[in-house]
């Protein structure tokens, strides 16, 4: 858990678009989800199939309460 944590903060998870523009191998880089291009930011913070909008607004919420 901690890697993948530590991998997602210097933006180098095996995503779609790290494969295509960082190792130069022939992938598309369309979500598997939900058909947005896939990078760090869209599979940690913006695809809305992994992360629905009520989740969001729940988290949101809740760091609400937390401020």
């Amino acid at each position: 858990m901690e890697s993948s944590i530590i991998a997602a903060q210097y933006q180098v998870l095996n995503t779609l678009y790290h494969q295509r523009n960082i190792m130069r191998q022939p992938v598309d880089t369309i979500c598997r989800m939900c058909y947005n291009a896939e990078h760090i930011k869209h599979v940690v913070a913006g695809c809305t199939t992994l992360a629905p909008p009520e989740c969001a607004n729940r988290h949101g919420k809740v760091a609400g309460y937390i401020h």
